[in-house]
């Protein structure tokens, strides 16, 4: 499993490679963070893309994109 994060430019902020499952599970968190200088995140579109990866093939891809204003 991994979760990215994309600033407006397009460039990665943070990124999660969780550990291989050793057992099937019906629910796990994965989360991916960064602790930000600035009080604000800066204006445009982030996203955040979240992908399952088995015996090294891609099997389920979501994107989901936010919107921040000025």
């Amino acid at each position: 499993q991994l979760i990215s994060i994309r600033n407006p430019d397009g460039n990665v902020m943070a990124e999660y490679r969780a550990p291989m499952l050793t057992a099937d599970k019906a629910q796990f968190f994965v989360t991916a963070g960064l602790r930000r200088k600035e009080h604000r995140w800066g204006p445009g579109t982030y996203t955040a893309t979240y992908q399952v990866i088995h015996n090294g093939a891609e099997v389920l891809r979501k994107v989901f994109d936010i919107a921040v204003a000025q």
